[in-house]
């Protein structure tokens, strides 16, 4: 069986990848324990898609330019950022399942907008919206991305 490439050019966004996979990823930065996570999200432009079947299940591949930051804590008050780019994503099928039913937190019934608690998902190319559509989607990545992260 042959997979396929899928052109797919789209935000992709998890809030938290800690919460995603159900637990923080504490663990140690130079030697010293992370005490507490305080963001840890990735944002993703995806241009290409495909889902790979394996003796285990299903692996779905996102390839594209992307960014993973996150800030913690070694000790009281002691913030660390750090930060990495990313040129793919490899999920498993028990974690895009996760994605894919988490509870949205809008009422956008759009197939191609996704806005969940535990992914976001929108097109690059909104020019097959209306513009009330683009409102509530610039809007709403407003309110749910880039406010909480001004940091």
């Amino acid at each position: 069986m042959q997979d396929k490439l899928i052109t797919n050019n789209m935000l992709f966004i998890i809030p938290s990848w800690g919460d995603l996979l159900g637990y923080p990823t504490l663990g140690k930065y130079v030697s010293q324990d992370i005490s507490r996570i305080h963001s840890d999200f990735v944002v993703f432009l995806t241009g290409i898609e495909s889902s790979v079947g394996i003796e285990k299940g299903t692996l779905h591949f996102l390839f594209g330019l992307g960014y993973y930051y996150t800030k913690f804590e070694l000790q009281h008050g002691k913030y660390i950022i750090d930060k990495k780019q990313l040129t793919g994503l490899i999920l498993s099928d028990f974690v895009y399942d996760h994605m894919a039913t988490s509870k949205n937190i809008t009422l956008e019934s759009d197939r191609d907008v996704i806005i969940s608690e535990k992914v976001i998902k929108v097109p690059i190319d909104l020019s097959n919206k209306s513009d009330t559509q683009k409102t509530f989607i610039k809007g709403t990545l407003m309110r749910n991305v880039f406010i909480p992260n001004k940091d």
